[in-house]
């Protein structure tokens, strides 16, 4: 006897695993990029932590673009939005719903420090970069 889902969103949680991981995997790749960049500076290893980085933060903001469709669609069937939403909530309450659980704090958390080092990586560029990432 098979389940079927009618309706339900099992695409978004398929994605969200997706992201988790794939931020997980790059951010990895990035600190070994980084970490021989400090230990052995070569353009190789500089720019496989740029690129792994940027893959990384591309995957948080991802996640982030996710939850918040999520919260801002209702959809129940997903444990963290059932826990923190509900349908009379005003708009400001279902925004900061988002940072209402301890994944949603670390999400938010992530998205800011990822954002830092974004521009840390815009305006500074050069040979602080590997030991500071």
């Amino acid at each position: 006897m098979d389940i079927t889902y009618i309706g339900e969103w099992t695409w978004a949680a398929s994605l969200g695993r997706l992201f988790l991981a794939v931020a997980f995997a790059a951010g990895l790749m990035s600190t070994i990029g980084y970490v021989f960049a400090v230990h052995q500076p070569t353009q190789r290893w500089m720019k496989m932590g740029r690129w792994a980085f940027r893959i990384h933060a591309a995957s948080i903001f991802g996640a982030s673009v996710l939850l918040y469709l999520l919260i801002f669609c209702h959809r129940y069937e997903f444990q963290y939005i059932w826990k923190h939403l509900n349908d009379a909530m005003p708009l400001g309450f279902m925004v900061s719903s988002f940072w209402g659980g301890q994944e949603g704090g670390f999400l938010i958390w992530m998205s800011w420090m990822l954002i830092l080092a974004l521009l840390f990586l815009r305006r500074n560029p050069g040979r602080l970069e590997a030991p500071v990432m």
